[in-house]
Formats: structure tokens, sequence, C-alpha cells
């Protein structure tokens, strides 16, 4: 017995659909996952495999920014970034992409051994929750390192944000 013309598959039809199904994406966040060494550009930015991520939700004094502690002009951004540079140091960094900023950055969660990175260094104190973007997401972190004068809030420093628009 014949099928009904109707009934009938193109087999190039059904061969194009299966091919698109395994080069779909389905775990679309999954190929955003970025795992390596982390080599520290600033408090805030690592590179990983030529690429640099921004650590979402976390915000580090810039290069020219200056801060004050003890009296005397502190270049806080060289502290931050230091402290990063020790955390992730000979540690697997791996990265879950949140976004793309303006700069073609990927701003991402990154964790090494299973720390949240943005935590670690809000709660020491080198670098600010970023409530912009963060909705207060490290606020309790940035309360702690606060109380305890930990990092940037052992002197004074601008909000980077702040500090960012007055220029």
């Amino acid at each position: 017995m014949r099928a009904h013309p109707s009934c009938q598959v193109d087999r190039s039809a059904i061969h194009f659909v299966l091919v698109a199904l395994a080069c779909f994406p389905w775990g679309v966040q999954a190929r955003y996952d970025i795992a390596g060494r982390a080599t520290v550009i600033d408090g805030d930015t690592i590179e990983m495999r030529g690429q640099r991520i921004r650590l979402w939700g976390i915000d580090a004094p810039e290069g020219q920014q200056r801060c004050v502690k003890d009296g005397k002009l502190w270049r806080a951004h060289a502290d931050s970034a230091n402290a990063l540079d020790s955390y992730v140091a000979d540690r697997p960094v791996t990265c879950k992409q949140k976004a793309i900023d303006r700069y073609k950055r990927i701003v991402a969660i990154c964790v090494a051994d299973g720390v949240d990175i943005g935590a670690w260094m809000v709660r020491m104190g080198w670098v600010y929750d970023f409530p912009r973007y963060s909705n207060g997401y490290y606020a309790a972190e940035q309360a702690e390192a606060k109380a305890y004068r930990r990092g940037l809030w052992q002197g004074e420093c601008e909000m980077p944000w702040d500090w960012r628009r007055n220029r």
C-alpha cells in the first residue's frame, strides 16, 4: 500500500531538521562558560584565553583614581588588583557569562575553588558592591568588610562609579 501524497516526507527536509537540532545550542549558557587560568588586569577584570572578563556586580578603583590612607595618597587600585591576583594565582577559574559590556568584555560571575570571586573580593574589602548592576547582591559582604575596615575601607576612596562620572 502506498502512502497518500500529503503524508510523504522529503528525506532531505528530515536530514536538515536533524542536523539543525544537533547544532542547536540546547545548553546556551554552557557555551559561554570559560574555564582556565586567569590573568588579572585590574581589581574587577581578568583575562582567560585571550578574552577580557569583567567580574559581575563589583567595582574596583580606577588606575588614575587616588585614595587617601593614613593621610597619604594611596594607589588603592594596585592593592585591589594584587589581592585579586593573589587569590586566583594557580587556581582554575570558571566563569558564567551574564552579559557583554560596551567594551565587548564578557561580564560574568567567576568562581575559584567553589568560591564566588566577586563575593570574596567584596568581603575582603578590595572592591565595592556595584548596586547599579548587582542590586545589592554583595551588600552583606560589603557591610562585613566595612565593619572590620578591610581593604579599601582602611582609607577613603570616592566610589569608582562616582569618580568616573565626575571626570
